[in-house]
């Protein structure tokens, strides 16, 4: 017996089975996610790595180099390769699919810390998980005049549990946070009358900024590496650092100041033809696109 045959000698149970397909589909479309980009994790890690003032060569030699041999025996890895550039390196690992990325992002920064890669000179090395989905839902610029509502980003970008509940996440630019860099300045007339330069006040904090090796102790079957900890550890100790000649006795402080000052900031973002605060907010996987813009 046929369906079509089936069907019509039983027409309740037909007309029962479409209305409860009808009302599946109702409740379903209602309920379908609304994204972009499908939700996709590609198997690929980004290591960036600043070292300001080094040239191309010294960075592949001392930065990707020492990377590329750190994570090599991560399990899962299928290719590395590293671009090097004048103060940076990019270093891309591609896994096989069907790798747990969760797990090896934290296997690689433990890879990452043991090898001890990071520059003298910058921010260590930090691994990116590329996402297809992670571009930013909106850009929002918050008048300051304005109360913000109850579920926007407080003061430091960090959503409240309503934001969190929404599927969302803020990153916030155009504004320098206090505390970002030590400003050395020195006094040029000062500077010249001691017969210093600045490139003599720069090597002088260089050197004495260096952390060195302090040996080893041997405890068994075991060896422990030592490093002695000279790095400044205050902004009083950096202007004691001794400039010139050693028997001159010049400090850094009698020659000009330290003092702890806001970073050039790499963005800026304007209202109204003054400076603000730009937010980016992303959405989590799996958040409802129209849902999340209803929340903003």
């Amino acid at each position: 017996m046929s369906l079509a045959t089936a069907a019509l000698k039983k027409p309740v149970t037909t007309i029962a089975a479409t209305l409860a397909l009808c009302l599946l589909g109702s409740v379903s479309l209602a309920k379908l996610p609304v994204s972009l980009l499908p939700d996709v994790q590609l198997p690929v890690l980004t290591i960036r790595t600043a070292y300001s003032g080094a040239a191309a060569e010294e960075v592949s030699r001392f930065i990707a180099e020492p990377i590329e041999e750190a994570v090599s025996a991560t399990p899962g890895l299928v290719d590395v390769k590293s671009v090097s550039r004048n103060g940076e390196v990019t270093t891309t690992l591609k896994f096989s699919w069907g790798t747990d990325m969760a797990a090896t992002v934290l296997q690689v920064r433990e890879r990452l810390d043991n090898a001890r890669a990071a520059p003298r000179t910058g921010r260590p090395p930090h691994p990116a998980h590329q996402r297809p989905r992670r571009t930013p839902h909106c850009r929002a610029r918050p008048d300051q005049r304005r109360r913000p509502p109850e579920h926007c980003p407080d003061r430091q970008g960090r959503p409240c549990p309503a934001a969190r509940a929404a599927g969302r996440g803020v990153e916030r630019g155009g504004q320098g946070e206090a505390g970002d860099e030590i400003q050395v300045e020195i006094d040029p007339e000062r500077t010249r009358r001691q017969g210093l330069t600045p490139d003599d006040v720069a090597t002088a904090v260089k050197s004495a900024n260096a952390a060195a090796a302090g040996g080893s102790i041997r405890r068994g079957q075991f060896r422990f590496s030592l490093r002695a900890l000279t790095e400044f550890q205050s902004v009083d100790e950096i202007g004691r650092t001794p400039v010139g000649p050693a028997k001159s006795g010049i400090t850094l402080a009698d020659i000009g100041s330290v003092s702890v000052g806001l970073a050039d900031p790499t963005t800026l973002t304007t209202l109204d033809a003054q400076g603000a605060v730009g937010l980016v907010i992303y959405k989590d996987a799996g958040a409802n696109t129209v849902a999340v813009t209803r929340e903003i």
